[in-house]
């Protein structure tokens, strides 16, 4: 039992210090053989376009809340301007604060927004040039394979 919890905590050990291997789920289909130039760019063009779309949805979703947070704020700062001198002072304070954590929410999302965008550029560029070197792919195509 020692030695599996032992085999265990390495396994996990070694996943946590190994980088992820995006190519992985692309390279199942092809059952550990070499593949040919079309498979390998196929595989590989089909691994960046999944990666971009996940990006592409994480970053709609953020403009997507940063777009109702605004919406939000604009509505709420329109009946407070609207009404302003209609409410109690407690009331009153509890709508600007209000106010004012929608417009706390807003900068965070934008800031997560603009890191979001900066760091899934970063890691689309890495994972392109990986995937270029990685020696399951046959992407060094030569010319006398055209004529074969």
């Amino acid at each position: 039992m020692l030695r599996k919890a032992t085999e265990e905590e390495n396994f996990k050990l070694d996943m946590l210090t190994k980088p992820a291997d995006f190519l992985a789920p692309y390279l199942v289909p092809y059952e550990n053989r070499a593949l040919s130039y079309q498979e390998s760019w196929a595989a590989y063009n089909a691994c960046l376009y999944d990666l971009k779309t996940r990006f592409v949805g994480l970053l709609n979703n953020l403009q997507r809340q940063y777009e109702d947070l605004t919406v939000e704020d604009k509505s709420l700062n329109r009946f407070l301007n609207k009404f302003e001198g209609q409410f109690d002072n407690y009331t009153y304070e509890k709508l600007v604060h209000q106010v004012n954590t929608i417009a706390l929410h807003k900068r965070m999302v934008q800031q997560r927004l603009t890191l979001t965008h900066e760091e899934s550029q970063r890691k689309y560029e890495i994972v392109k040039s990986s995937l270029l070197k990685d020696n399951r792919l046959n992407l060094k195509h030569s010319y006398s394979e055209d004529y074969k």
